[in-house]
């Protein structure tokens, strides 16, 4: 039996067909519960809190393996779960983008040029700064913001920052945008699953962001899209994480601390002047996504784990 971390309490019929079933169960944990909710601020209840961690903390010695989606949570879990002699079963597997359907395009000298979306939504001559995804309360955007508004007020007339995607965030940051008179800010809404090359294909260089706090409980699955699309990546992070080890050893982009908007505005006006890196990085992330996040490989990991476990 394959159990998901979400929703929350899953985890727990996993535990009782494992008790009473004796059936192999696997756990894949895509984000830390309670611990998620608690920085979150959700759940504020100390001693439900505590119930919660220590019945979090057993289910996950019981099963017959653990998958987590990044390095940081597996240390994490080995850090606070595990006890000392207690047999290792936590192995990580990333998850993924189908790089067979998710194309490069727009990059000098690699796939088409032409982008459909870029006509439609008149960014053509424009160097675009892309955020797509969920726009929630996992993410930051302040200092995104504070950057636009620094590139507006030194002329960079041609930069623009394009967010496509929902969240609770969102009417946060259009009202800012209006507010400070932000027309380099622009949103569009979720395109279909269909057209994700175009939607991440009008990127110069794509932003992902991780509030303080969620280092090692969660990993966000847009840098994998990112990657495959061939474009730099610039993270706005809190501290250590997931994104910022890979950014690292693939060499595809920038990271930047969370308010210093000024080294965000370095790092999109360095690749605005320097073409060349910039299609340089995006393409070492591409190198980098078929090397480790394709589907076929995630895939094949999950086989081997499953067979690993049946046989044992």
């Amino acid at each position: 039996v394959l159990v998901l971390s979400n929703p929350p309490f899953i985890s727990f019929h996993g535990l009782i067909l494992k008790i009473f079933k004796k059936c192999k169960v696997i756990y894949n944990v895509q984000d830390l519960f309670p611990d998620l909710a608690v920085e979150l601020g959700k759940l504020r209840n100390k001693p439900f809190i505590f119930v919660l961690k220590t019945l979090s903390k057993y289910i996950i010695r019981k099963m017959d393996k653990v998958i987590v989606v990044g390095e940081c949570m597996e240390q994490k879990i080995r850090e606070e779960v595990l006890k000392d002699g207690e047999a290792d079963h936590i192995v990580t597997i990333h998850n993924w983008a189908d790089g067979e359907k998710l194309k490069v395009i727009g990059v000098l000298g690699v796939g088409a040029e032409d982008n459909c979306l870029k006509r439609e939504w008149s960014l053509e001559g424009k160097f675009v700064v892309l955020y797509s995804g969920n726009i929630g309360y996992l993410h930051e955007f302040d200092t995104i913001i504070k950057a636009a508004e620094d590139l507006r007020d030194s002329g960079y007339k041609d930069i623009v920052f394009v967010f496509i995607g929902e969240g609770i965030k969102k009417e946060y940051i259009r009202k800012k945008a209006v507010e400070r008179g932000l027309n380099n800010i622009l949103f569009f809404p979720y395109q279909a699953r269909d057209k994700l090359t175009y939607s991440l294909g009008i990127a110069d260089v794509s932003l992902v962001t991780l509030e303080k706090g969620f280092e090692g409980m969660v990993v966000p699955s847009k840098i994998y899209g990112i990657l495959a699309s061939g474009r730099p990546v610039i993270a706005v992070v809190g501290g250590e994480s997931e994104i910022v080890e890979i950014i690292r050893e693939g060499n595809c982009g920038e990271v930047v601390k969370i308010g210093d908007y000024q080294a965000l505005v370095d790092g999109i006006i360095n690749y605005y002047k320097d073409r060349k890196k910039c299609r340089e990085d995006g393409l070492n992330g591409r190198r980098y996504f078929e090397e480790n996040f394709d589907r076929k490989i995630a895939t094949r990991k999950y086989i081997e784990v499953i067979e690993e476990v049946l046989k044992s």
